[in-house]
Order: structure tokens, then sequence, then C-alpha cells
């Protein structure tokens, strides 16, 4: 303390308003915010020092609080996927983890946030942000973007609301990469549309036009819905994005339960995930279609025998994106042909007897 009133007195503007720790009687460390005036006698020499101090403890703990925090939230944005950003009332970027290649965070900050998007997608972007500031509730919009190889990506942003004391003081934006999805999306879509390209022509051929229409186009969408063997459709990492209600029957686990997990659920190990893995995916697209019968496993824990079918999902260049598989549960079948081939014995060994 000595040597602090020593540097005030050398320089009292220096010192005119300083912060720092002290140490009370109890060993209670606090902080104090000084506010030091010097006072000179009339030959203008240092008279003395007036100096009031006021305890902002509980502003420091905030403050290194608030450090903390940010650090977390820091560590968790520039670990995202998702290009993360938090834009004001206007739209600019206060924040945002990381930027397109070619760009700086120093050079986007204080910018409009559309300015980056696509011209055809910035009213749609201003409007959900718009929403969201009006409604606080959070909404999401999707933009598509073209590279420079002519490939077609998509982003999917979700906008949420911050708040402070229950008002919103800016909007969380994190855009996410969902082109896998959408390209899944529409390889099932250009199925779709292949399946009923051939209904109509097939119709026209019968010279049953509208009835036979109507037949096929409801057949065809109720295939993924009703057919009675479980079907799976999944990415190429065997992430599982889609299923239908008969894996429920067969498999005994809702959708919920295994939408995002590996096919590994399904089977009895995972040394036998990982073998099918390395036989089926290297197979020619004409060995892959044929019917095979392996052992797979309920979410009870039962095994059974199942008779499954794969194919591969591919987009318009020929490049495979995923993988649907139709799993039949051939338990009776398999009990039927062992009842089948113990009555051969039987009789076999009734006709020994007989001779």
């Amino acid at each position: 303390l000595t040597l602090l009133m020593e540097e005030i007195c050398k320089d009292p503007a220096k010192f005119e308003d300083n912060e720092n720790e002290n140490i009370k009687r109890n060993g209670e460390r606090v902080w104090i915010a000084w506010k030091n005036r010097p006072i000179y006698n009339h030959t203008g020499e240092l008279f003395e020092i007036h100096s009031v101090g006021i305890d902002i403890t509980a502003r420091k703990h905030a403050e290194d609080a608030l450090r903390q925090s940010e650090a977390k939230w820091r560590s968790i944005t520039e670990n995202s996927p998702d290009h993360i950003m938090m834009v004001d009332r206007e739209g600019n970027i206060m924040s945002i983890n990381y930027t397109v290649p070619g760009l700086t965070k120093e050079e986007v900050l204080g910018t409009s946030m559309t300015c980056y998007l696509p011209p055809a997608y910035r009213q749609c972007a201003s409007e959900c942000l718009e929403q969201v500031w009006a409604t606080g509730k959070p909404d999401q919009f999707t933009v598509e973007y073209q590279g420079a190889d002519g490939g077609i990506q998509y982003f999917e942003s979700n906008v949420g609301p911050v708040k402070d004391s229950g008002n919103i003081v800016a909007l969380i934006v994190s855009a996410r990469n969902v082109t896998e999805r959408k390209q899944i999306e529409e390889a099932l879509r250009n199925a779709h549309d292949e399946l009923e390209t051939r209904v109509q022509e097939r119709t026209v051929e019968l010279k049953n036009i509208n009835q036979e229409l109507i037949h096929q186009k409801a057949l065809f969408e109720a295939v993924f819905r009703d057919v009675p063997d479980a079907m799976v459709i999944a990415s190429v990492n065997r992430d599982i994005i889609m299923c239908n209600p008969a894996l429920t029957r067969i498999y005994g686990y809702e959708p919920e339960e295994v939408i995002g997990k590996q096919t590994v659920i399904f089977y009895e190990s995972q040394e036998e995930f990982e073998r099918q893995g390395r036989e089926r995916f290297n197979l020619s697209t004409e060995e892959m279609t044929k019917p095979y019968t392996i052992t797979y496993k309920r979410k009870s824990g039962e095994l059974f025998p199942g008779e499954t079918v794969g194919t591969p999902i591919k987009d318009e260049s020929g490049a495979t994106i995923g993988f649907m598989g139709v799993v039949r549960d051939i338990t009776d079948r398999k009990q039927a042909e062992q009842e089948l081939q113990r009555s051969r014995q039987h009789f076999q060994y009734l006709d020994r007897l007989s001779r």
C-alpha cells in the first residue's frame, strides 16, 4: 500500500481512477474501485490525496463468470460443424464462429447476414428473422447454393431468440449443411416419379387408364408404409435415415429409437455388422440385389433369420448416396423346413425298417 501511495503522489493524474484487490482484516479479498483527487497548496505543491473507494467485488465476480461463459460459448461454437452467428435487430452479424473460405471474421462482422445469401433467398431469410423478432418463437429457412464446380449444396438455418430479462436482444442463426439428406430425398422422389410414370404407361397399354392409374398410384404411395417386410433407408455411413412401420413389428423398435443410429443395432454382434459391411459393400450392383439370409437381433435380444435384399440409392451422376434394405422374418419358414427335414428322416427310418 505504501508503494502504491508513493506512485500516486508521483503521478496523481495516472491514478485518478484505478481498481485493485485488497485484503480485509478477516483475510477476505475484495476489489475496490478508487477515485483519487490530488489537493494542492497555494504554492502548487501536492498537499494531500482524497480517495473514495467503492466495493466492486460482486461486479468483478460477475465479469469473471461472464468471461468463463463466453469461453465455454466460444469452445462450443468454434468446434461445431454448423455456421453459428448472432445478429442484431437489423440483421447485422454481431459474432460468428467461422466464415466461408475467402472471408475473415473481421470482414463479415457488422455486415448484413443476408448479403451472403443468393439473391433469390434474401427475402425469405429476412421474413424468417422478422418472424422470430415478432413472436419470439424459433423458425427456419433453407438456402440452396451452387458452387464453382456446379454442384448444389443445401443449408438449413435454424433461427432462435436471445433473451435478456425476458426481452429479445439478438437472434442466433445456426446453418447446417443438409445436402446429403436433400440428395436422398431427391433420389426417393425421382424413384417415385419413375415408378408413377411406369404405372401410367402400363395403364395406357391395358386400356384402363383411370382405374388402373388410381390403383397403382395408391399402391406405390403405400408401399413404404404398408409393406409387411421391414424397410430401412440408411446413409453411406450406415446411419438409419428412415424406416417403415413393419420394422417395429419385426424388430420391436419404434422409429424414434433407431433414426440417426447405425444399423449395427439390428445385427447379432458388432463382428457380424462389420463382416456384412465388408462383404455387401464390395459386391457388384447385380450381386447386391440378390436375396441373402443372415441372423438378426430384435430389441428384446431374440435372434431370428432374416431374408434380405439390399440396393444402393444413387444420385443422377451415379454416385451412391445411401442404401435401402428390405428384411423379411423367415422364422416360420425355417421352422417348417426343419420340421420337413425331420419328417423325411423319420420316413426314411421307417422305410429302412420295413425292408
